[in-house]
């Protein structure tokens, strides 16, 4: 439209992109620069070739069609320029008429780093996708024809662009920290290092808890924390420290998080010995602790907040109960009685819990007892040193260990 204004060429650039790709035209730009653009549509006129100056390319668009079969030059033109009075690129004269047909290939207009930004998140998601399968997203959505080639650098691009973003931002912590304790007083933000033998300074461990989610939990929140660690799926990896608890509401509170390089027992000394100072509570005096089961976490709880009162997630404790029974029975009955509120209800629910469990025992009991029939026999050689081990065992039973004692026991 003659008069729309823009911010800059690269804008107008962008636009114009995206007028050919949804009404199907190949355009191309006569002049580019920052002050000045002319775009057109049709086929670009070839390079003089002069055999003198030795090897000269072809610069020759994918031609438009006429729509009654042949080639014509498009009549379509747009010219642009920034304005002199002010920082606006405009559209100065622009004849809006077409007389070529719709086509699939627009050859340089569309580059790699328009796919790479365009499709970059879908990129990164699925590292290992295939060329085929980014062509057809940019077929899919823009109907434009792709070559291997362009698709191939799209992705490099795409992912190594982003690797690059991760890596600086990483290097931005501490100007991130500032701005923390800058704009949220009294918040505590530790960022820790470390030195390698070339004196090159590395990233080690980043921890945040602002001053208002402290200060929110002390005085409108239950005194239960839960506490987990999840992957971080980057460039850089590592793992992500939450501490999260729960307000009047029964709703999730954040209260602090920490990005390290691996989950252990060290980090999870470290991060809990600054939870505790930043909450006031650095034994865990009067404290609920929920985790899962992870043997660092479980030793770092028992020596940093000796006093407080550890439980695991009965969610880690359920996915480790299904491996061996499951089922729609066993879950129900699971959650009924890590749910019940009263120690009779909870008994009242143990038991049909404990016969299932019996009942479905036997019946895997029976299974392997049914696959060593069906299974392959013991050689001979191991059969003997089978019956010579259990003559050993009858001739010298230890103290205490005897079968008939095993059985009593039992």
């Amino acid at each position: 439209m003659v008069g729309e204004r823009y911010e800059s060429a690269k804008q107008f650039k962008e636009c114009v992109t995206y007028y050919a790709l949804a009404n199907g035209y190949s355009i191309w730009f006569e002049r580019s620069s920052t002050k000045k653009m002319i775009a057109k549509c049709g086929q670009r006129p070839e390079r003089v070739k002069d055999t003198k100056k030795g090897k000269t390319t072809k610069n020759v668009r994918y031609p438009p069609q006429q729509k009654d079969g042949k080639q014509n030059q498009c009549k379509w033109r747009c010219y642009a320029r920034l304005m002199k009075k002010e920082a606006s690129f405009q559209v100065i004269t622009l004849n809006d008429v077409h007389t070529c047909a719709r086509c699939f290939k627009y050859g340089s207009l569309i580059n790699y780093k328009w796919i790479g930004k365009e499709f970059g998140s879908r990129i990164r998601m699925n590292p290992d996708i295939k060329l085929i399968e980014i062509a057809d997203l940019v077929m899919k959505k823009y109907k434009c024809m792709l070559t291997p080639s362009q698709c191939r650098r799209a992705k490099m691009w795409a992912i190594n662009v982003y690797e690059k973003s991760i890596v600086e931002h990483y290097g931005l912590l501490r100007a991130y920290g500032d701005e923390l304790l800058r704009s949220n007083p009294g918040s505590t933000v530790k960022l820790g290092v470390t030195t390698n033998p070339d004196e090159q300074v590395c990233f080690d461990r980043f921890y945040v808890c602002l001053h208002g989610l402290k200060e929110g939990w002390k005085k409108g929140c239950r005194r239960i924390i839960a506490l987990n660690g999840c992957f971080l799926k980057t460039v850089c990896q590592g793992e992500l420290l939450t501490a999260i608890g729960r307000d009047g509401n029964n709703q999730i509170f954040p209260v602090a998080w920490a990005v390290v390089n691996v989950e252990n027992k060290d980090n999870w000394e470290w991060f809990l010995r600054l939870l505790g100072e930043d909450l006031d509570i650095p034994h865990g005096v009067g404290l609920t602790l929920m985790s899962d089961q992870h043997k660092g976490l479980i030793e770092a709880v028992k020596e940093v907040m000796p006093f407080a009162e550890h439980r695991q997630c009965a969610r880690h404790i359920y996915e480790n109960f299904r491996k061996v029974y499951s089922g729609v029975e066993f879950r129900n009955l699971f959650w009924q009685a890590s749910k019940a509120s009263y120690p009779w209800c909870g008994k009242h629910i143990k038991r049909p819990l404990r016969e299932s469990m019996a009942s479905q025992q036997e019946v895997q009991g029976k299974k392997v007892r049914k696959q060593r029939v069906k299974g392959q026999m013991p050689t001979r050689r191991q059969a003997q040193a089978r019956i010579s081990k259990i003559n050993m065992q009858k001739k010298v039973p230890g103290p205490g260990n005897t079968r008939d004692d095993a059985m009593l026991v039992n």
